[in-house]
């Protein structure tokens, strides 16, 4: 079963402006290439959402690494996988940690 996945317009800002960040300090095909790595691990989550390690940050939010740099949070809630933010993991894991919160509790309403 294939699961749907659904960004958080947070998570999609993440995702385009790393894509941009990308293309200005690196040049189009490093940008390109990023986009090809996040559409393979989607594809991964969207067969196999529990292949990725539960997050330590909160209970069933679980991280996939797309580039040693940068990794993608999500949840998976029935037979949807919600893509919750985009990080670079060289940030302060309280502020990861902090703004994973308010956007989790965000979706919550």
């Amino acid at each position: 079963m294939s699961y749907r996945i659904k960004w958080t317009d947070t998570a999609r800002q993440d995702y385009y402006e790393i894509l941009e960040y990308l293309k200005e300090n690196f040049g189009m095909n490093i940008s390109e290439r990023f986009s090809q790595k996040v559409e393979q691990e989607l594809l991964l989550i969207s067969e196999m959402p529990k292949m990725f390690p539960v997050s330590q940050l909160f209970q069933g939010l679980r991280r996939a690494v797309v580039v040693r740099q940068v990794s993608m949070y999500y949840l998976e809630i029935k037979n949807e996988v919600i893509i919750i933010r985009l990080y670079d993991n060289r940030r302060s894991p309280e502020d990861i940690s902090n703004e994973l919160e308010n956007e989790i509790k965000s979706l919550e309403g």
